[in-house]
């Protein structure tokens, strides 16, 4: 089995695979239609489970789901997915989980900021910096195998700790926040 992550966004998504060893393939930035193309065709290969760091569903009502209310329950700040500035990627989510639902793959809802706290990677790092890119890398180094020379961008680092998270719930090491209305897969507290 592979393990696929994806920093879904408007313009060029993050893109990550992950083998059973947590060895990294090929991380890559690209446009909707090639990261769906890609995962199908990878698909025929092997059985894939696919984590998307966007929302999967839409609230019932209002801007918040009740997954987002667990997380934030949690410490856990995230963005909510029925807010008119964040409308476009929970589109895309709901569009790309429904495409590959259709080929008989896999999808899940993650988090990567949710693991990069659980799991202790930079925790603390501001991903839009340069130093906080830094020490997310350093610390997803310890989990992750292959992890290329210099500093990835945080898209990258997001699809890469999207695929980290489809990896662990797989092993059994994630835990479901879920409600009526959507499910977020956040690794489960104090394995590190």
């Amino acid at each position: 089995m592979k393990y696929v992550g994806i920093d879904l966004s408007t313009r060029k998504s993050g893109y990550a695979v992950l083998d059973e060893r947590c060895r990294l393939t090929s991380p890559t930035l690209l446009d909707f239609d090639h990261l769906l193309d890609t995962t199908i065709d990878l698909h025929k290969k092997e059985p894939l489970l696919v984590a998307i760091d966007a929302p999967l569903t839409f609230p019932v009502t209002g801007v918040w789901r009740e997954c987002e209310l667990m997380l934030r329950r949690l410490g856990i700040s995230c963005y909510p997915p029925g807010a008119p500035f964040f409308r476009k990627i929970t589109e895309l989510g709901v569009s790309l989980r429904c495409a590959l639902e259709k080929k008989g793959i896999q999808a899940i809802e993650v988090y990567p900021y949710a693991t990069r706290l659980r799991c202790n990677v930079g925790a603390k790092a501001k991903k839009k910096t340069l130093q906080g890119r830094r020490q997310i890398q350093n610390d997803l180094g310890k989990l992750v195998v292959g992890l290329p020379e210099g500093i990835l961008s945080h898209h990258l680092l997001d699809a890469i700790l999207a695929a980290y998270t489809a990896y662990l719930a797989a092993h059994g090491m994630a835990e479901n926040l879920s409600g009526a209305d959507g499910t977020i897969v956040i690794p489960k507290k104090d394995l590190f």
